[in-house]
């Protein structure tokens, strides 16, 4: 064969090349080993593209899976942890959820728990409710800086202000989140409510622990705080607040500190705004539903109570407003609500 003639000899890369003589084959070689690295760089970029990291969402997703995984566990604290990797996502329900429940889990709350031993001892009576709920296997409380009374706060914390919203209302929460998310929230909502008002009423009402009487506890109080308000006492002796019959007899704890003041006044309002606006559905509701037609809140805004005390649901404004809902309607709300909604 004449040597002139075009020679040809197989690339891995491009298939043929052409050569007229062996002579020039040392370019054909450097050119292929720069083609060579140049397609491997290429691959590279190419791979690197198709197995890009999660999107922001995957991992999201990926993330509440996880924390899922772990509460079901009963691995609190880690479920926290798993969420804790991801921006803060105030809009979605799931997170919500999950978030209030790795914080409940802390606090010792379980929704089986409050089904199976709990809610049949909830009683309907508008004077008996709140003595009711003092008798809950998990009401004993041995002081104010119970981390089961503190982690239970706020995880319904958390659930109150879902949406991102700054003041708590069922209103509020459902233009923000949409009518079904926030029901569903709100129902989860108010269990642990029920729960945190029976620590409440157990503590500061000195309650007994097997019948839920005001005053029938280990401690000295016979009334939730002292009262000093004409009106706030002759509230109270014309509903019969029963133990509470001599108004200096309140607990020292509660007559000290607003702060305490106001966690009750807060999970009250806000019990009070979820029954009336929620709607159970089934297995959810258990004997819950009766709650709106048998239980009412005694603070209409009029003469003795205005309307920042009665419609106040967020703890942080009820803590600062001290112009508006100052000590005489602070002692007005216990007096009247709480001594006589708890016999």
């Amino acid at each position: 064969m004449r040597s002139d003639l075009l020679s040809t000899a197989k690339s891995p890369l491009f298939g043929r090349i052409y050569m007229r003589d062996y002579k020039e084959e040392t370019l054909p070689r450097v050119k292929r080993s720069a083609m060579s690295k140049t397609n491997l760089l290429l691959i590279l970029i190419f791979t690197s593209i198709l197995s890009c990291g999660k999107t922001n969402q995957e991992e999201v997703d990926d993330a509440l899976f996880h924390a899922r995984q772990l509460l079901t566990g009963g691995r609190c604290a880690e479920a926290l942890e798993a969420i804790a990797k991801i921006p803060p996502q105030p809009r979605n329900a799931d997170y919500l959820k999950i978030s209030a429940s790795g914080h409940a889990c802390i606090g010792g709350y379980s929704t089986p728990t409050f089904f199976l031993t709990d809610i049949s001892k909830v009683s309907a009576s508008q004077t008996a409710f709140l003595g009711s709920l003092a008798t809950f296997s998990t009401s004993n409380m041995t002081s104010n800086a119970s981390e089961d009374y503190l982690s239970l706060k706020t995880a319904i914390n958390i659930l109150l202000l879902g949406g991102g919203i700054s003041t708590s209302s069922y209103s509020n929460r459902t233009a923000a989140l949409g009518s079904l998310d926030n029901n569903n929230l709100s129902v989860f909502a108010l269990y642990m409510i029920l729960v945190e008002l029976g620590k409440f009423m157990n503590y500061y009402g000195n309650a007994n622990d097997t019948t839920g009487v005001k005053g029938g506890g280990s401690g000295l109080n016979e009334c939730y705080m002292d009262y000093t308000d004409a009106t706030a006492q002759a509230g109270i002796a014309l509903q019969g607040g029963d133990s509470c019959d001599v108004f200096n007899e309140g607990g020292a704890e509660l007559n000290a500190s607003r702060t305490r003041q106001c966690e009750g006044i807060v999970l009250f309002n806000n019990f009070i705004d979820i029954i009336n606006n929620v709607t159970f559905s089934g297995s959810n509701s258990g004997s819950l539903g009766s709650l709106s037609t048998n239980v009412t809140s005694p603070c209409t805004p009029g003469a003795t109570f205005n309307a920042e005390t009665c419609n106040v649901k967020t703890f942080s404004e009820c803590v600062d407003d001290t112009t508006n809902i100052n000590n005489v309607q602070i002692e007005r709300f216990y007096g009247i609500i709480f001594e006589n909604m708890h016999i």
